[in-house]
């Protein structure tokens, strides 16, 4: 609803009672209307607020959500008794296991070369070229990593071990149980260069570090697929077979945006990172800033 406060945006109870006034005719029990009072307030009042917009939107989603919505003439008075929950029967057998891609960006506040590195266990020529071209204060000692094993394959690693920072132990343990993997050196080109012949071989601005970072979004060095995002590609290939959804906290990112080809829109659902609960719930719909990570969790990547 495009809507805008005729009153005081700051003032909580006018903004919504006028909300309340159009959704509802004013028709909504006082527990209820305190509550989304209370909702809009705290928004309003995030830290860093204010935020009209963020709060008028959760103020409208749970107008929208409560019963006087659903009728014409009714207020709904609770009467403070818990409803009896009703028996399911689970008629879903034989369901894959849940999955999610979890996706972390930090912005260029890491460097992956501090969070996995070759181990002198399993590839001790490879740690001591590392170690040299780190210098003293950049390389990881064994003592400050968790040895993880490579295995061998048809096309195995150059070490049969590497070394994740000890301080990201938890990555360790979710790649030992199988559940996640390591890819590293990401960049983009769009042929093959080298050092001597990059700056007229190619457009790709291979020492910028924010070209680097929106490219490893997108995964489309001839923009092909008009602008989408890899997950949000991938999305909607999912979504054409099982139930899937996006999440993302504080704003949308262009790794999530679906292919417009389609001609759906997917909702990215964003949850604020100051707060919790359902008034920090909202679903946008724009394009916004850009993501990326390093580490796949809980999907064949």
């Amino acid at each position: 609803m495009d809507y805008r406060p005729t009153v005081d945006p700051s003032d909580s109870a006018k903004v919504v009672e006028e909300l309340a006034l159009i959704l509802l005719a004013a028709r909504i029990n006082h527990n209820s209307l305190d509550l989304i009072k209370d909702a809009y307030n705290n928004t309003y009042h995030a830290q860093n607020g204010p935020y009209p917009d963020a709060a008028r939107e959760v103020a409208q989603v749970l107008l929208t959500s409560t019963p006087e919505y659903g009728t014409t003439t009714n207020i709904v008075v609770p009467d403070g008794n818990e409803r009896t929950a009703t028996t399911t029967v689970n008629q879903f057998t034989n369901v894959p296991e849940y999955k999610a891609a979890i996706h972390i960006n930090l912005f260029g506040g890491m460097d992956s070369l501090s969070m996995i590195a070759p181990h002198p266990n399993g590839c001790q020529s490879l740690y001591d070229e590392y170690n040299a071209t780190r210098g003293e204060q950049l390389y990881l000692q064994p003592s400050e990593m968790v040895e993880i094993s490579v295995g061998t394959g048809s096309d195995p690693q150059p070490c049969s071990s590497f070394g994740v920072n000890k301080r990201l132990d938890k990555l360790a343990d979710i790649y030992n149980a199988g559940d996640g993997l390591f890819i590293s050196n990401i960049g983009i080109l769009t042929k093959p260069v080298t050092r001597d012949n990059f700056k007229t071989e190619t457009k790709a601005k291979l020492f910028s570090h924010e070209d680097m970072r929106s490219s490893s979004f997108v995964v489309d060095a001839f923009n092909v697929f008009g602008g989408s995002g890899v997950l949000g590609r991938a999305a909607d290939v999912l979504g054409e077979t099982m139930a899937s959804g996006q999440t993302n906290i504080d704003k949308i990112l262009s790794i999530l945006y679906g292919d417009q080809s389609l001609g759906r829109r997917r909702k990215v659902d964003v949850i604020s990172s100051g707060g919790n609960g359902v008034a920090e719930l909202y679903s946008v719909n724009k394009l916004g800033a850009v993501s990326y990570g390093l580490f796949c969790y809980a999907i064949a990547c």
